[in-house]
């Protein structure tokens, strides 16, 4: 079963975070995409705070690593728990967003400041808020996120230290870890984030194309309408006159069809030009559609 394949058979349990009220195909697919990342991220924070005790670090960079993927698991908890009792991703995210600073803090102020590996993390802060509330969302948060580092900075240039617990030979690894995490987190976003453009994008043209053709032809038979018919042959002419091309257009007609059709209801002659389309579906479509067309609105308009 392929990943995407995976992803829509989650689409009905994904949906039972919609609030009640009814919501347009773009809101149900954006729904889809916050759910989806936050429950993956959560996962990751669950994942990463049981592996911490396989890694080789202090007790006290384990409860750190441990505290901050709790923080920021629960906070995605409430946030989801809020979204499926209200239906507000805006109020969602927020919470979520809010929890990840506060994590981040916690562990930044205790792993040396805007030297902690920590610090990469940070990068979630406007990929969350852009792809999940917009815009504006992404410059706010992403503004507050350099005001909050900058006073980081700040703190180092005026010689105020951050005690770190993480012994010297472990900040490598703890960097990597950062790094590491942001990377991943980030990518998983934006994997994401292209999915589900992919796929609300198909829909659209899909249901561009639906009402185009029914525009264009016959609900019954699915064969052009005059208008169409019009436009194909205006078309045809159009090409073979520059070119000299010469085309050819196969007619049929049916003595009597609309005494037929007058005689015995509409409904019978509806399904006698759907015979004729059955009948003909063996030559070219275009021109059966042409053809068959051209009859119909023959008999239809008494021509």
């Amino acid at each position: 079963m392929g990943f995407k394949q995976t992803l829509d058979n989650l689409a009905p349990w994904l949906d039972s975070f919609a609030p009640r009220k009814a919501r347009s195909e773009q809101d149900r697919y954006r729904l889809r995409f916050v759910v989806t990342v936050l429950l993956a991220i959560f996962i990751y924070c669950l994942l990463l705070s049981l592996a911490s005790f396989a890694m080789p670090i202090r007790p006290e960079g384990r409860e750190l690593l441990t505290g901050f993927c709790l923080i920021f698991a629960l906070g995605i908890a409430v946030g989801l728990l809020v979204l499926r009792m209200t239906g507000s991703q805006s109020f969602c995210l927020q919470i979520v967003i809010f929890a990840l600073l506060i994590a981040m803090l916690n562990i930044s102020v205790q792993l040396g400041g805007i030297y902690s590996p920590a610090t990469p993390v940070a990068l979630l802060v406007p990929a969350l808020a852009t792809t999940m509330l917009g815009v504006r969302a992404g410059i706010f948060w992403a503004a507050l996120l350099v005001l909050l580092l900058g006073g980081f900075y700040r703190a180092d240039q005026m010689g105020i230290v951050f005690p770190s617990v993480m012994k010297p030979e472990n900040r490598s690894f703890g960097t990597f870890m950062g790094l590491a995490s942001a990377v991943a987190t980030v990518t998983l976003i934006i994997l994401f984030y292209e999915i589900t453009a992919q796929k609300l994008n198909a829909r659209l043209q899909k249901a561009h194309d639906d009402y185009l053709f029914q525009a264009n032809h016959d609900s019954l038979t699915g064969l052009a309408n005059r208008r169409h018919f019009i436009h194909i042959i205006d078309g045809y002419i159009d090409q073979a006159g520059p070119a000299s091309e010469r085309f050819a257009i196969l007619f049929f007609d049916l003595n009597r069809f609309k005494e037929a059709n007058d005689l015995y209801d509409h409904q019978f002659g509806d399904e006698v030009l759907v015979q004729i389309w059955r009948r003909g579906a063996g030559a070219n479509r275009e021109q059966v559609t042409r053809a068959v067309t051209q009859y119909r609105l023959r008999g239809a308009l008494g021509w």
